[in-house]
């Protein structure tokens, strides 16, 4: 919890995938997916995120899919970003996509509060 009482506040946001099946998705993306960006890019000496962001962006949401079992885990990285996921796009805090540059996965912030019932 933060030192409000209201949770973490994470800079982090979530992403929604359309599917090829035309399901949507939504993820948070968290440090995990872009620690394991940063070990694969380096890996494979891709370029920096901020030259592919679309491909990072993509990168972030199946790592994010497959961690929370949104996507079965036999999608590979390339089965996934070729065939299956037909768009990917950013989140702002209120669950609306965020277009151009303002999508970029590093530098949205994300409200990760989960909306609470109302009293009955």
């Amino acid at each position: 919890m933060g030192t409000n009482g209201t949770g973490p506040h994470l800079a982090l946001p979530r992403i929604e995938v359309t599917l090829d099946d035309g399901r949507v998705e939504v993820a948070q993306v968290l440090n995990q997916d872009l620690l394991r960006w940063d070990i694969t890019a380096a890996k494979h000496s891709w370029p920096n995120f901020q030259d592919v962001r679309t491909w990072h962006a993509t990168f972030c949401a199946w790592a994010a899919l497959r961690r929370t079992g949104q996507i079965p885990k036999d999608w590979t990285w390339e089965a996934f970003s070729e065939e299956h996921a037909v768009q990917v796009r950013a989140l702002d805090r209120e669950g609306n996509p965020v277009e151009g540059e303002d999508a970029d996965v590093e530098e949205l912030e994300a409200d990760p509060t989960r909306p609470v019932a109302a009293p009955g």
